[in-house]
């Protein structure tokens, strides 16, 4: 989570003598060892060009592994206000740890998710969104065979909706693997269908589909203990 905080007296690299105030987006994460904090400022150098991208850096240094790194941002032409860019250097991308019981159903889901998540860490969202909508028909796909496993050649070989609305019965996991879907094509075109939502909101809901998917495998675990005894 990212919080709003002022810095003060940032150097310009074009004049030595003007200095600005300036609003920025303070991480609570550092890029080095991925361990939440409060890193301290450091120092603060612009551009007084709006068109440089990006053109406002600020170093920081964690208190975890006392390290420091770089924040990039790039100051509008509005009011000074400032967008956030990127940390850097990465030194390690994270990794999501699945469930056993979606590991076990679709391993080749967990390795494309965490591949696009992975891109996304280096900054590379242009692209990670296209290998979340690859995770996601794997894991739709993967799971309805495990519900119709007779199914399974047509199942393999239909487009992603056709999947998702002839073998997908939980009519919630439906919703969000329609929605991600859509999303996730989004990702791939030239225009954007769906303007008020983003990448974030395709994890969010490939995310919630994960753990409606692995509560859904415990219940029909449970459900053939009680039938067989």
């Amino acid at each position: 989570m990212l919080i709003k905080k002022a810095i003060y007296n940032c150097e310009s690299l074009n004049d030595n003598f003007s200095k600005k105030n300036l609003e920025i987006e303070y991480p609570s994460v550092c890029p080095m060892c991925h361990k939440s904090g409060d890193p301290s400022y450091l120092s603060s150098y612009y551009i007084d060009d709006e068109h440089t991208y990006p053109n406002l850096f600020v170093h920081f240094f964690c208190h975890n592994c006392e390290k420091t790194f770089l924040g990039n941002y790039h100051i509008g032409p509005y009011h000074g206000l400032t967008e956030l860019m990127g940390f850097e250097p990465i030194s390690r991308v994270e990794e999501r740890e699945f469930p056993k019981h979606i590991k076990d159903l679709s391993p080749d889901f967990c390795n494309i998710y965490n591949q696009a998540y992975a891109s996304e860490q280096y900054e590379l969202k242009d692209i990670s969104g296209m290998a979340y909508r690859k995770a996601l028909e794997f894991l739709v796909k993967d799971y309805a065979i495990m519900l119709q496993p007779n199914n399974k050649d047509n199942i393999v070989k239909a487009p992603l909706s056709r999947c998702i609305n002839d073998y997908i019965d939980n009519n919630r996991i439906k919703k969000l693997a329609v929605a991600s879907a859509w999303l996730g094509n989004d990702e791939t075109h030239y225009e954007r269908k769906f303007k008020d939502y983003n990448i974030d909101n395709l994890v969010e809901f490939i995310n919630a589909i994960v753990s409606f998917i692995d509560s859904d495998i415990s219940a029909v675990n449970a459900e053939r203990m009680i039938e067989g005894n």
